[in-house]
């Protein structure tokens, strides 16, 4: 390994060490609010606790790799194109793909261990991650029970929550209770105002506080439904009442069986031959389908037997075919069968035929469930044996995203290099649950689904590479900023510094003449009606978005002034010097698309008619133009002001004899 290999490697591992555990924490944290009802609030140890964060986090290392890698190679990149040292790589000879060689092999490495994990340690932490959270949503069921539906989670019991108190937790109202222990018979209902729901110690009972309530109770069964004699029954009103039900609601672990034996709980070989299985089991069981529905077909059809129609023998092929071409006697009306001598046996004839199909709708709706179940389990277990692929996918499809993006923006830290990891993320992110979501509605393949999201970004990583190895200026971002910057109008910082050597001396007095003219020049200027509102919105609409005849003053004052700060640059007063450096830039033209120079006369009339069907296309030059004015009327109004202090300056230099 060389030098530089070496050096590279020794600056990259301990940045992405650290932009992993950042992001494997804010994944973590983002799984924990996800899932916060199901572990807050149940009783649950510390140790339960911390297991379910610890498998969740080997769970979540997936997610956060990628991640990790895409902000670490843009800091990484960031950093050194920041310090220059990427400029004097470059420099050396070596090119951007001979310096992002040893980090792709890392990226490599790390690619093919997260595969491995994923299929044999992430195994054992996904069942027990998933069975933990399973028993955990068991394990208390006050906080199950939910607002406006009866609740049957407990034997015995049919409960009703109208609301819960949110400013006093655990806290219920409008509750009413049906037991049903003793049957439906002798149900007893009570309804309370308010009340709460607590265990014991033991966590073996569950008492019930009911406030404000009253119940009712069946004393006597009526011996049969018609029975018409009153029906004895016990009311009582309270105003606190306690219901002890026995009920086991301490935490207990599931059986981790019914996960493993789930798609979380398969390595590829697992998967691999689950979907064969489940591939088999569904075309025996649209084989069954297709074969029970001709079959019912068939006899709602034909008055004859037909042999079945996946028979392939010459003797049932021969049978199948004289039935079916066989002749009838004479000519039946469809209608007439239903026209019987009685009314009964025409209603009989009817019953018959909706019975029929009434027997192939129930016959086609089981098939099509049980069709869908299996290939819910095919499905999933075949998006499971790809999502271990496309995440060391992803970790490559970033890096070349990350690496290329932190040489053209040449900015380290955390501030630009995690607006771009957090922007490409989300639409990762967005992409691969639009995959997800397609493949569960069934409208894309799982393949498709699953791989869109590389599928989309990998474009966009091998164009990235290419342009920064190529040195392209067409990502350089300073150069946009730039540009919007004079598009906006924005204001620029003048750089001036005072002169040790001064080869010609400056002549104050015509320097005074220049800053009194310049002076009028923008006082004319501020008072015309050529930068207002109403005059800008008139010449865009009914003159020419490009031709401006105020350009020319408004260039005209840009010289001037310039003219005047070179002048004055020779001063040896330095509160002169000073003045200068705040004076803002001005533009040289308002309308940045104008025209203002010696055009031929010929060419006009082309500009024109090119500007009105661009005003015509959009009003996006009305927006900027507004934003320009606003800057500029900002700009001379402070350059007046610094004239005038200037203005101040050479009175007193003159005053002086300089």
């Amino acid at each position: 390994m060389k030098i530089i290999d070496k050096y590279i490697l020794k600056s990259y591992l301990p940045l992405l060490l650290m932009t992993f555990l950042i992001c494997w924490f804010i994944v973590l944290m983002q799984f924990l609010w996800k899932y916060v009802d199901e572990l807050v609030g149940k009783g649950l140890s510390t140790l339960v606790i911390g297991q379910t964060v610890f498998y969740a986090a080997m769970n979540l290392v997936p997610l956060a790799l990628p991640l990790g890698i895409l902000l670490a190679s843009l800091m990484f990149f960031g950093q050194i194109g920041e310090r220059l040292e990427l400029l004097a790589m470059k420099a050396s000879g070596l090119p951007l793909y001979r310096i992002m060689a040893p980090l792709f092999v890392t990226t490599s490495l790390l690619a093919v261990g997260l595969l491995y994990f994923q299929n044999t340690y992430m195994i054992t932490s996904q069942v027990k991650m998933w069975t933990l959270l399973y028993s955990a949503r068991y394990a208390k069921p006050e906080l199950e029970i939910p607002e406006g539906v009866f609740y049957n989670g407990i034997p015995g019991y049919s409960i009703y929550v109208g609301k819960r108190d949110m400013a006093h937790p655990g806290r219920m109202l409008n509750i009413m209770l049906y037991d049903n222990k003793e049957g439906n018979e002798k149900t007893r209902i009570i309804r309370a105002d308010s009340g709460r729901i607590t265990a014991d110690a033991s966590q073996t009972f569950l008492t019930w506080k009911l406030y404000k309530g009253q119940s009712f109770e069946n004393m006597t069964t009526p011996s049969s439904p018609l029975d018409e004699r009153p029906t004895t029954f016990a009311k009582e009103r309270f105003s606190y009442k306690e219901i002890v039900i026995l009920f086991d609601t301490s935490f207990k672990m599931q059986d981790e069986g019914e996960m493993k034996s789930r798609f979380v709980g398969k390595n590829l070989s697992q998967l691999e031959y689950a979907i064969d299985t489940v591939t088999r089991s569904i075309d025996s069981i649209r084989r069954d389908a297709s074969e029970q529905m001709m079959s019912i077909q068939d006899q709602q059809t034909y008055s004859y037997e037909l042999p079945s129609r996946l028979d392939t023998s010459q003797q049932a092929q021969k049978d199948r075919k004289r039935i079916l071409s066989a002749e009838t006697s004479e000519q039946i009306d469809i209608d007439s069968l239903m026209n019987m001598r009685t009314l009964g046996d025409s209603l009989n004839r009817y019953r018959q035929a909706a019975s029929s199909l009434l027997q192939m709708r129930n016959e086609s709706e089981s098939r099509l469930y049980i069709d869908k179940e299996a290939f819910f389990d095919y499905r999933t277990n075949r998006m499971e044996w790809h999502k271990k692929f496309t995440f060391p996918v992803a970790c490559l499809v970033f890096f070349f995203i990350g690496a290329p993006l932190g040489a053209i923006i040449r900015k380290g830290g955390l501030g630009m290099p995690i607006i771009a990891s957090v922007v490409f993320f989300i639409i990762y992110y967005i992409i691969d649950t639009f995959g997800h979501n397609m493949i569960s509605s069934e409208q894309m393949g799982v393949v498709s689904g699953m791989w869109i999201s590389s599928f989309v970004l990998a474009p966009v990583g091998i164009f990235l590479t290419w342009q920064a190895t190529r040195d392209s200026a067409s990502l350089n971002m300073e150069a946009y900023i730039v540009f919007f910057r004079k598009l906006f109008g924005t204001a620029r910082v003048r750089k001036l510094e005072v002169r040790e050597v001064i080869l010609e001396e400056i002549n104050y007095t015509q320097a005074l003449e220049h800053t009194l003219r310049i002076k009028e020049r923008i006082s004319e200027l501020r008072n015309s009606d050529w930068i207002s509102k109403k005059w800008l919105v008139k010449r865009l609409l009914f003159s020419s978005w490009l031709l401006s005849p105020s350009e020319s003053l408004i260039q005209e004052l840009f010289e001037q002034l310039e003219a005047l700060i070179s002048e004055l640059r020779n001063s040896r007063e330095r509160m002169i010097i000073a003045k200068l450096q705040d004076m803002p830039i001005l533009e040289r033209q308002l309308v940045p698309m104008s025209i203002t120079s010696n055009l031929p006369l010929k060419s006009k009339p082309l500009l024109l008619k090119l500007s009105n069907i661009i005003f015509i296309i959009t009003l996006l030059p009305l927006w900027i133009l507004s934003i320009r004015r606003r800057a500029y009327l900002r700009d001379i109004k402070q350059t007046e002001k610094l004239l005038n202090e200037i203005e101040t300056e050479i009175r007193k230099a003159i005053s002086k004899g300089c």
